[in-house]
C-alpha cells in the first residue's frame, strides 16, 4: 500500500517469525532486529530449569500461542 519494499523490522524475539512472515508474503523484505529476549541461550542448564514455576508457565503459553499463530497463517496461506 506505501510501496515499501524493503523494511528493518524490531520487535519481541519470540514474534519475530510470524512477523517477518506477513510481511515476505506482502512482497516486504525484511531485515529482523530481535528485541527483548526472554531467554539466554549461553546460559548453563541446571536442575532448576526442570522445576515447575509460574514463569515457566507464561513462558510456554507465549511459545503456544506464537506456534498457534504460525500454524493459522500458514493454513490461510
Amino acid at each position: 500500500e506505501r510501496g515499501w519494499k524493503r523494511i528493518i523490522l524490531v520487535t519481541t524475539g519470540w514474534h519475530l517469525p510470524r512477523a517477518a512472515g506477513v510481511f515476505q508474503r506482502a512482497g516486504v523484505a525484511c531485515q529482523p532486529f530481535p528485541v527483548d529476549l526472554r531467554t539466554d541461550p549461553s546460559a548453563p542448564v541446571t536442575l532448576l530449569d526442570f522445576v515447575p514455576s509460574g514463569g515457566g508457565l507464561e513462558r510456554t503459553e507465549t511459545a503456544l500461542r506464537e506456534l498457534y499463530g504460525l500454524v493459522v497463517y500458514a493454513l490461510r496461506g
